[in-house]
């Protein structure tokens, strides 16, 4: 049984906060020697489908010339972040957790609490994720810097039973892989992946983004805001506005000497 290095946390510029093309990050990954790699963009499936019209990733669940790509979501629940793997679909604002879940076990998807301890990225905290039929736990996320956030994940998980997995939760190409999931299988199919997923057949290979990267994150997450969008707008006519005021007069048409 063969152990394939997957990053099941992966954004693409179909995020309102990511960067890339899902092109891009593919070819990222293959550099990163990765064997494959979750499309988890925000509320929707585009960024997988994409690469699907592309070649780059086979509906089937095959891989595309050794490297495969698991479909999947990252659902804004009310209760917080749930990675979606197996599946695509475009999710409602405000959707409750236990519904999305319900469905993608329909779908024979599986459910993960993405990076849950994390509150400032709208983790779903202990107290949610008990009354919910979680798959796994995200227990590891390059993203979340505050340690202490990470090794609670890892300890929820363990102390429920429920498997551990590695994201890199990359928004720019550079971060893909940073932390991922070894995944033991025997083969390198979305069904195998999975299915191993479910047997808790995982090892949570740690990394953080470098400095760079939580900068870049940052920042895109707080342009993509429509606030800040009006922010800049009223300061840039602010600014004209203030240039207007200041130009030079020249002499008034008519006026007598």
């Amino acid at each position: 049984m063969l152990a394939h290095a997957i990053d099941f946390h992966v954004h693409t510029r179909v995020s309102p906060d990511g960067l890339d093309t899902p092109e891009a990050v593919v070819a990222q990954a293959k550099r990163a020697g990765l064997s494959g790699i979750a499309i988890t963009d925000h509320d929707r499936s585009q960024g997988y489908r994409r690469l699907v019209a592309l070649g780059l990733a086979d509906p089937s669940g095959q891989p595309v010339d050794g490297f495969l790509v698991v479909p999947g979501v990252e659902v804004s629940c009310v209760e917080g972040h749930l990675l979606v793997l197996g599946a695509t679909f475009d999710a409602a604002a405000g959707v409750r957790a236990r519904d999305v879940i319900a469905r993608a076990h329909d779908l024979g998807a599986l459910a993960v609490a993405a990076h849950p301890m994390d509150r400032s990225r709208s983790g779903m905290g202990a107290a949610a994720m008990d009354r919910l039929d979680l798959d796994g736990v995200e227990a590891f996320n390059s993203k979340t810097l505050d340690r202490a956030s990470n090794r609670a994940a890892m300890h929820y998980a363990r102390a429920r039973g429920l498997t551990a997995l590695g994201g890199s939760d990359a928004h720019i190409r550079a971060a893909v892989g940073r932390a991922h999931t070894r995944v033991n299988c025997p083969e390198l199919t979305v069904r195998s992946v999975l299915g191993a997923v479910a047997a808790g057949r995982t090892e949570v290979a740690q990394g953080l983004h470098t400095i760079v990267e939580v900068a870049h994150a940052w920042a895109r997450g707080w342009l993509t805001r429509p606030w800040v969008f009006e922010m800049c707008a009223r300061a840039a006519a602010n600014a004209r506005r203030r240039r207007v005021d200041a130009a030079p007069r020249g002499p008034v048409l008519g006026a007598g000497h």
